[in-house]
């Protein structure tokens, strides 16, 4: 009789296929667990979608006091029905320039004060569309200008407790553009050039709120102000003399809100900071962000819209030394918004219920869909080392059976 030694490499096998199939059915049933709100859609009623030109938000022209009655279309592609939270906001320019909807936690006071919404909290049937009216009431007493907001839907949580325990809830927004008719002011302050010191704390806290910003590259910075009432980009471009008598040319543009204060904006150049005196010249024009098409009641008029800064650093081997030391430290955390801000009122309705649209509204809507992407990259991953496994399985018993088989002969 021969005795035969335990399989030490198939008992391990087992210990690690034992593993992965309790991993993969972990991961199944979290994974079945998150809810992706990744199928709503928000656009404008009766759009023509064959047209190159439409981009599928809200415009209007109005005289002061105008009333506009229109309506906003809600989809759903996805297999559920789904209760969303419809609401109106005011928009801004962040300080990197691009259009953002305000947080529904914050106080509306243009645009998103002015929509009356015909529902805040309705069911959206799977594979459906809704039509919801809201109106647009501008005051009497609004100056001529552009103003902007725009409507913003977010999935509700059920309250029956079926709903997810983890969920990922992507806020999906369609913008509103008002022309109020009148004369149209294009300009801008800019002022305070500054290249940021490495050598300063000021630099070290920027740094850290600002993870874009690479360290070994100068950075400068700008206050600018839309003086106007319409929304505008500020083109620019600057000159950067480096200590050996170098030029280098580069360009830059940034958005601007009116009525929105003065603002702070920081560019990364592509150009190393050096010993010596390194100098900057900035020229910047300011331009409507939106076609400046002139029509009846609308006039554009152009002032204080150009100009030019200069500032020179100057700074020496031992201060880049220090500098090195002074960006090797951990970030700090981002600014967070202050908890005492004020909650917006709650909107208007417009009587009656929504009516619903048969026919799916087919448009691509912004959202968030890096879980999708990475719960499908983790659950394909588990199911191809499941495969592995099981093949090495398979091919270790074959060899195991013909091993026994030698022996017994």
């Amino acid at each position: 009789m021969t005795l035969q030694k335990p399989n030490q490499t198939k008992t391990i096998f087992y210990k690690i296929f034992s593993l992965a199939t309790l991993t993969f059915a972990c991961a199944t049933i979290l994974f079945s667990n998150i809810s992706v709100n990744a199928q709503l859609g928000l656009e404008p009623f009766g759009i023509n979608k064959s047209d190159p030109k439409e981009t599928g938000w809200f415009k209007y022209v109005v005289d002061p006091g105008a009333t506009i009655d229109d309506f906003v279309v809600v989809s759903n592609i996805g297999a559920e029905d789904t209760l969303v939270d419809l609401r109106s906001n005011d928009a801004v320019t962040t300080e990197d320039g691009a259009f953002t909807i305000v947080s529904n936690d914050l106080p509306n006071q243009e645009v998103g004060k002015w929509v009356q919404l015909k529902e805040n909290i309705f069911t959206v049937p799977a594979g459906k569309a809704i039509k919801v009216a809201f109106k647009l009431q501008v005051p009497a007493d609004t100056k001529p200008g552009e103003y902007a907001g725009g409507l913003s839907i977010t999935e509700v949580d059920k309250k029956d407790g079926s709903a997810s325990p983890l969920s990922v809830k992507t806020r999906i927004g369609n913008r509103i553009y008002l022309t109020v008719k009148g004369e149209q002011a294009v300009s801008s302050i800019v002022k305070n050039l500054e290249i940021l010191n490495p050598k300063t704390g000021d630099f070290s806290n920027e740094l850290r709120k600002r993870a874009f910003i690479k360290p070994e590259n100068l950075v400068f910075m700008f206050v600018a102000e839309n003086t106007g009432s319409v929304y505008s980009t500020i083109n620019g471009s600057f000159k950067i003399t480096l200590p050996d008598g170098k030029v280098l040319n580069q360009t830059f543009s940034r958005n601007l809100t009116p009525r929105n204060g003065p603002k702070t904006f920081y560019i990364e150049t592509s150009v190393p900071y050096q010993v010596g005196k390194t100098t900057m010249n900035l020229t910047y024009s300011t331009k409507p962000q939106n076609d400046p098409k002139e029509s009846d009641g609308v006039v554009y008029n152009f002032s204080n819209d150009k100009g030019s800064l200069d500032f020179t650093l100057d700074l020496s081997q031992a201060e880049l030394d220090e500098f090195a030391k002074l960006v090797a430290q951990p970030l700090n955390d981002r600014p967070k918004r202050n908890p005492n801000q004020p909650a917006a009122s709650a909107q208007p309705l417009v009587s009656d219920a929504p009516e619903t649209i048969e026919k799916i509204v087919t448009k691509e809507v912004p959202a968030d869909n890096s879980m999708i992407m990475y719960v499908g990259i983790g659950i394909g991953v588990l199911l191809l080392l499941l495969i592995l496994l099981v093949t090495f399985k398979i091919v270790s018993d074959k060899k195991s059976k013909n091993t026994t088989k030698v022996e017994k002969k």
